[in-house]
């Protein structure tokens, strides 16, 4: 069900909490999951913006690509191609009862990776359930997502380094986000972006200061920065996809994501030990 897709999307970027093996495997739910019938997605369009074919002046009843809880279409609106994202129909229920298994299930698995001697995964464990839950919640809402992608967007206005692209909000709603199409290779496939005559050295820079940016600078961030979601244009701009997962953060905080980068840099143990203490993802009495 989406839940568990998503809970695998989430733990494929978490070596902390699983071995190598399985982040192997759970990462190919980052962009290979099976979409929902079209008839289903036609209903919620219809219910939010009107019948697709009176909306946009094209739309391709075989979506682009399925995520968890949503997928995307490509369609024509107002003479300009777009990426039609629509949340799977019903998920809201099926999100519901997944959560409450959810939450009986990791605190047994928590004690049977202490029980074979795994305390560190044990630990990385803990509070992954309250975190997961609000972070599921939150990517359905996709009034909030388009919120946070044009407040994102803004703040690279001018970066010729970043695209995001932009939305359509008199097609957008709660479970409709109409945006612009932009296509590019994928920011993993070093190979293809090489032959094409990209600097891929000069992406990772991009890359690490548009994160540096969104965090130490602006403190409103694209979470989710998977392979599947990012992507270099003809350009050369890394392209910013799916602001589901986002988020802020206070001044406190980015002071203290100063000090561990500072530290890190450094390469002061003590520095980083006291900065993640600080931010609180290690414990004050940790070994």
């Amino acid at each position: 069900g989406p839940t568990y897709i998503k809970l695998g999307q989430v733990l494929s970027t978490r070596p902390d909490v699983l071995p190598r093996p399985y982040i192997d495997e759970l990462v190919e739910l980052q962009d290979d999951v099976p979409p929902a019938p079209y008839d289903e997605v036609e209903s919620v369009i219809q219910g939010d913006i009107g019948h697709p074919d009176e909306v946009f002046e094209t739309f391709e009843r075989d979506a682009l690509s399925g995520a968890s809880l949503g997928q995307v279409h490509v369609a024509y609106y107002r003479g300009e191609k777009v990426a039609v994202k629509v949340r799977r129909p019903g998920v809201e229920s099926l999100v519901r009862a997944d959560l409450r298994v959810l939450n009986i299930c990791l605190p047994v698995v928590r004690r049977v990776a202490r029980a074979l001697g795994e305390e560190a995964h044990a630990d990385s464990l803990e509070g992954l359930a309250e975190d997961f839950e609000r972070r599921i919640k939150e990517e359905m809402n996709y009034r909030r997502e388009r919120s946070m992608l044009e407040e994102i967007r803004d703040n690279f206005e001018g970066d010729e380094s970043v695209r995001i692209p932009r939305s359509y909000p008199e097609v957008s709603t709660e479970r409709v986000l109409v945006l612009e199409y932009v296509r590019g290779v994928k920011i993993n496939d070093v190979r293809r972006l090489e032959r094409v005559g990209h600097d891929t050295e000069r992406i990772a820079e991009n890359l690490e200061k548009a994160y540096l940016k969104m965090t130490l600078v602006d403190g409103v961030f694209h979470g989710d920065p998977h392979p599947g979601n990012l992507a270099v244009n003809a350009d050369g701009q890394i392209v910013i996809y799916d602001f589901g997962m986002s988020g802020r953060l206070s001044p406190s905080l980015q002071d203290t994501l100063v000090d561990f980068y500072l530290a890190a840099s450094s390469r002061d143990a003590d520095g980083v030990v006291d900065a993640m203490i600080g931010m609180g993802t290690l414990d004050r009495d940790i070994d």
